[in-house]
């Protein structure tokens, strides 16, 4: 996914095709979080598109706990929540309203993990030279998770508000 290798992931999807859904929706679930950024996430969302088309049934699988569509709440992606919402036919209000209990539970699991990142205890301010911020790439490391913690928490509220309209 990484790559982009559109017709490298659909030979594996192939080969995945005869194995019960529970363990490719795992897996499948599982690659879409690894290595995911708010940069990836358009990417993750066409693969994720690739795969549901392929063999729907994947996307119908276990309802709300669908690894797949649980993976698109647990790492706050839009993109994710709204491929698998528009790939798979016939979510009722029922799997909404179900969802939004879920959902909600999970957010507040997910809040009480996040911890405050302060400026010059887990990060500095960096140094100026010729006019130019430099920071640490451990610095940086820390202020990219954090922005992606942030957007994660923000798309969260907007797949709950999006539920919400659909009950």
């Amino acid at each position: 996914m990484d790559e982009g290798l559109i017709n490298d992931f659909k030979k594996v999807l192939d080969c995945l095709k005869e194995e019960p859904a529970q363990n490719v929706c795992i897996c499948l679930g599982q690659a879409l979080l690894m290595g995911y950024t708010s940069f990836k996430a358009d990417c993750r969302a066409k693969f994720l598109e690739i795969a549901l088309r392929h063999t729907p049934e994947w996307g119908k699988f276990g309802g709300i706990k669908n690894p797949l569509f649980r993976a698109s709440f647990a790492i706050g992606s839009m993109d994710l929540y709204e491929c698998f919402i528009e790939e798979v036919p016939g979510l009722d209000e029922d799997f909404f309203v179900e969802a939004y209990g879920d959902f909600t539970n999970m957010q507040e699991q997910i809040m009480d993990r996040y911890q405050i990142v302060l400026k010059g205890r887990e990060y500095n301010s960096g140094v100026t030279i010729n006019n130019r911020r430099s920071i640490d790439l451990e610095d940086f490391d820390v202020i990219n998770r954090t922005m992606e913690d942030y957007n994660a928490i923000v798309n969260r509220h907007k797949i709950i508000k999006d539920i919400e309209k659909r009950m």
